[in-house]
């Protein structure tokens, strides 16, 4: 009787582990069949979806914009001054990603982008474009425009495109300018020429100059392409300081009414520094300072008399140099008594035995505590 207990006690055991491990089993086989379908299916976890999506970012995140521009340099060739001529610039995004352009813009006013009807961004492959009006320079010669595309290109986020064009006058002139001589003849002018460069015939309408100093004859009736102006100076009408100016030809050509001439004339005499300048001046103290008088004509300078508007510039000594002379000046910075002003001015004034009158002004700021001070 207790070995057939043993033995139930024994069967029982044994056929509970089997109900187990085929529990287990079946759960084993349940995992493997839902795996299988979540393949099959395309059903995916939490954990494959976060990885899906982070792959997908990725991949979105290597596309990179690229420009390409068909013509970066656009020629305009020859033009006349003022001349109004139009180009356009054509790119492709070469790139993997969206192409943002940003802005354009140019080195001048003179050239003017359109934008208003331009897209802001092109996909791969996609094609732009931009029209760009250029008004021609006044001046002759040969002439460089940048135009910046500025986007999200990679590498390039700032493209240098270009516009050229050389710039010739319908009418040239020569000389172009000039400088004058005091003491040359007619002031070493000689003949002015003027040529049509498009064949082109024009007349001479009128002549004038700064100052009324230079003149010339000529006959409005007269029509050709080219003509030589013999010009006379009057040398007496340049007097003073400001001695360059213009020569202003009006002509009849439609496409020059006028040509410019400038020209410069160097003063008999010059002197270095051509001013004195004391900054936060002491009051009561004197400051030395040195002057140089030379001719520009290669003449001897021989110096009458000196003399200081307020006392307060005197000449402590002066030495022959050659043509030219040197001197020591001595500045006087007057006490708040003598000068209450912010700001002093004197002037030396430099009498020549030629009968000329060189002056040479003085600016003396004291320091700001003196002025507040005397406030």
């Amino acid at each position: 009787m207790r070995e057939f207990g043993k033995i139930t006690l024994l069967l029982t055991a044994i056929l509970t582990v089997c109900v187990l491990a085929g529990c287990q089993e079946g759960e084993e086989r349940s995992r493997v069949v839902t795996a299988d379908k979540a393949e099959d299916g395309r059903i995916k976890s939490g954990v494959e979806v976060s990885k899906t999506e982070k792959t997908s970012k990725q991949t979105a995140g290597q596309g990179k914009a690229m420009i390409k521009v068909e013509n970066p340099v656009i020629d305009f060739g020859k033009l006349s001054p003022k001349d109004k001529v139009r180009g356009k610039f054509k790119f492709t995004n070469s790139g993997t990603g969206t192409l943002q352009i940003k802005n354009i813009k140019s080195s001048c006013g003179c050239a003017v982008i359109n934008q208003a009807k331009m897209k802001k961004t092109y996909e791969p492959g996609e094609m732009g474009s931009f029209d760009i009006t250029y008004t021609a320079d006044p001046d002759p010669g040969s002439v460089v425009k940048n135009i910046t595309i500025y986007s999200n290109a990679i590498g390039k986020p700032a493209f240098a495109c270009r516009i050229k064009a050389f710039i010739e006058t319908a009418v040239s002139k020569s000389p172009e300018k000039f400088n004058l001589s005091l003491r040359a003849e007619n002031g070493g002018l000689g003949p002015i020429k003027l040529k049509s460069n498009d064949g082109q015939a024009f007349k001479i309408l009128g002549f004038s100059s700064t100052r009324n100093g230079i003149r010339a004859s000529f006959d409005p009736n007269i029509e050709a392409e080219e003509f030589v102006i013999h010009p006379k100076v009057d040398l007496t009408k340049f007097t003073g300081k400001i001695l360059g100016g213009v020569i202003n030809i009006t002509l009849s050509h439609p496409k020059a009414k006028s040509v410019k001439i400038s020209y410069s004339i160097k003063p008999l005499w010059a002197t270095s520094p051509s001013k004195f300048l004391v900054m936060d001046a002491e009051r009561g103290t004197v400051s030395q300072r040195g002057l140089f008088i030379k001719s520009n004509y290669g003449e001897k300078v021989e110096i009458e008399s000196v003399k200081s508007q307020k006392d307060m510039l005197r000449v402590v000594s002066q030495k022959e140099d050659g043509n030219s002379v040197r001197m020591n000046i001595e500045i006087k910075v007057p006490t708040i008594e003598e000068y209450g002003q912010r700001f002093l001015k004197d002037t030396l004034e430099i009498k020549l035995k030629t009968g000329d009158v060189l002056r040479v002004d003085c600016a003396i700021y004291p320091k700001r505590e003196q002025v507040r001070n005397n406030k």
